[in-house]
């Protein structure tokens, strides 16, 4: 979105189950940005997986299926007007391009783009979920402008790491 949320609504959800004793099970949450765009997204620990993020906008659409998996490559459906467009993303080592960037800014002594203003900004939208659903009332939350945002020339891919290649050997365990 290119900009923080101005507010929040937020529900959460546990369910009998143990497992979510002293975690919420489900999250259902609304974002307010400027210019009067909205996301929203719903995640849970006890429904059937599922791994898609859906953008809709004025002109199109966009889907990403799996959208949260490192072990298996990405399908990207682009959908604009009455035309639609399909790319498949290999699957790659994300936290591995990661860390050589982070090791990149402690060598050469640069900040971070994830800086602890980035970190700030995400702990507010965090506690306003929780001040929300507490309250059952919107959260609006001041302004925060950051000084920097993603740019594309920090990304940094790595190849998947693939499995090794067992040798046989006795395990060291019976």
């Amino acid at each position: 979105m290119g900009a923080e949320p101005l507010a929040v609504s937020a529900m959460l959800a546990r369910s009998k189950d143990p497992r979510f004793d002293e975690v919420e099970e489900s999250a259902a949450v609304l974002l307010r940005f400027p210019e009067g765009r909205l996301a929203s997204f719903v995640v849970s620990f006890g429904a059937a997986e599922a791994a898609r993020y859906e953008f809709a906008g004025t002109k199109g659409r966009v889907v990403l299926e799996p959208a949260f998996e490192y072990s298996e490559s990405l399908r990207q459906v682009v959908t604009i007007g009455e035309r639609t467009e399909e790319k498949t993303f290999p699957r790659n080592d994300q936290f591995g391009g990661e860390i050589e960037a982070f090791s990149e800014c402690i060598l050469k002594k640069r900040e971070p783009e994830a800086s602890g203003l980035e970190g700030l900004a995400d702990l507010r939208v965090i506690d306003a979920i929780f001040e929300s659903d507490a309250t059952g009332r919107t959260v609006r939350l001041p302004p925060l402008a950051k000084p920097v945002r993603p740019r594309r020339q920090q990304l940094k891919t790595k190849r998947a790491v693939r499995k090794p290649r067992l040798v046989d050997v006795d395990a060291p365990h019976d």
